[in-house]
């Protein structure tokens, strides 16, 4: 079985980190108006992408499989914050991926 690994490094600059894997990196960043300097995509727009990314594979997948000939595929995700305090009294920030 495969074993994955990033790390992730705060830096100096409000809200930013520093995420790596296998020597790549990536900066994440909020957008100016959450107090960020948006140079890198935020951490919720990472995992949607992260989620993309991994569907359009397995599209691919099923495609050849298929034996179908398909010239672009496009696989659009958006997300919505729920930050509302459950009546169990916990928060829960994670949110709906509608696709």
């Amino acid at each position: 079985m495969k074993h994955y690994q990033a790390t992730a490094r705060k830096i100096p600059l409000p809200l930013q980190v520093d995420v790596h894997s296998q020597g790549i990196h990536n900066l994440i960043d909020e957008p100016q108006n959450a107090g960020g300097n948006n140079t890198g995509m935020n951490p919720m727009e990472l995992l949607i992408a992260s989620l993309g990314a991994s569907l359009q594979e397995t599209a691919d997948i099923i495609v050849k499989e298929r034996l179908v000939k398909i010239c672009n595929t496009y696989i659009h995700l958006s997300n919505k914050k729920d930050l509302r305090i459950r009546k169990s009294g916990s928060l829960s920030p994670f949110l709906m991926v509608a696709f």
